[in-house]
């Protein structure tokens, strides 16, 4: 109803709409409110309600710990920070959305990945030609893409309808083909099996139609599962490609992760990351778990990964490594 009025141009019912839902809802309703309501403090050039809102939507979204999620606050972040010509915290929040467009997938979500190029081409207007003509391109593309796309979809809602008319012009014209003399007891129930037969077609179809729209979004979340998949956000915030971590260690209330040579530091507990981990992780001591795809070789009490990286094999896990 919210996002009705928002379309509407209903700003004052939206919000009141909004702000009747409690900070203790779920964490995806909490956030959804706030990002709203900062599209209307946005549209309506509203500075104090966008500096309010932004802010709550940014500690919501960053708890989500989901980097397209974090894209869209830090797209407000920005346009607010260019507004109120906050020149440090619009270098910081251009740095985080450039981050996060390489964290998400920009073939899903267009409008937001069309709303932070744009936001990022405003921001090198005037000091920085090249990237702001990269980010108009992308911007211009993005938009080609997004009409496109519409496009598609219109075409299929209205060979639909098309279908869907015929079904209903072809029943009328059988209808009236029946004279009024044949309108007897027998042709009565004719064409009420016939009419119900034309019904059940109409609904089986919408009901095709509902699964199919299932479906695909169904496959987008799961293909955006997979790509959330590829990297991990630690509890500091960092975000570490999975591919690159060679191991972790555990010290106490801390897990040291292994990657390309530096070692990251954070407080979390090695069982509460390994659920985190895709199956090429395995644990092979109490206090360490190991990439299987750096191995480079293994005796029956320490495991060596490339390059020569010693970890060692605990009797109770040696199961894990066959």
């Amino acid at each position: 109803m919210a996002k009705f009025y928002i379309h509407d141009r209903s700003y004052d019912k939206s919000k009141a709409i909004l702000l009747n839902i409690s900070d203790t809802e779920d964490t995806r309703i909490v956030f959804s409110k706030y990002e709203h309501l900062s599209e209307i403090a946005k549209t309506t050039n509203n500075l104090n309600d966008y500096r309010k809102y932004i802010s709550k939507f940014k500690f919501y979204a960053y708890q989500t710990q989901r980097p397209f999620v974090a894209l869209n606050a830090n797209n407000y972040l920005l346009d607010y920070a260019l507004k109120t010509k906050q020149k440090d915290s619009a270098k910081h929040y251009a740095e985080q959305l450039e981050l996060n467009l390489k964290q998400v997938d920009t073939a899903q979500y267009l409008d937001y990945i069309y709303t932070t190029y744009q936001t990022l081409s405003t921001y090198y207007t005037g000091f920085n030609l090249d990237a702001e003509r990269k980010y108009k391109a992308y911007t211009n593309a993005t938009s080609k893409q997004i009409i496109n796309n519409q496009k598609k979809a219109l075409t299929e809602i209205l060979h639909f309808k098309d279908e869907r008319n015929q079904l209903q012009v072809e029943n009328q014209q059988l209808f009236d083909s029946l004279s009024f003399t044949q309108k007897n007891f027998f042709i009565v129930l004719l064409i009420v099996l016939l009419l119900s037969i034309s019904v059940f077609i109409v609904l089986n179809r919408n009901k095709k139609y509902k699964e199919l729209v299932t479906i695909i979004e169904e496959e987008k979340h799961i293909i955006a599962e997979k790509v959330a998949r590829k990297n991990i956000v630690l509890n500091n915030k960092t975000t570490l490609y999975l591919d690159e971590i060679k191991y972790l260690k555990s010290d106490r209330n801390y897990v040291e992760f292994h990657v390309n040579g530096k070692n990251i530091v954070d407080r979390n507990k090695l069982s509460s990351v390994m659920k985190l981990l895709p199956p090429n992780f395995i644990k092979v001591h109490r206090s360490y778990i190991i990439n299987k795809n750096f191995i480079k070789s293994r005796t029956s009490t320490v495991i060596t990964l490339d390059p020569d990286i010693e970890i060692p094999l605990s009797r109770s896990y040696k199961g894990n490594v066959n």
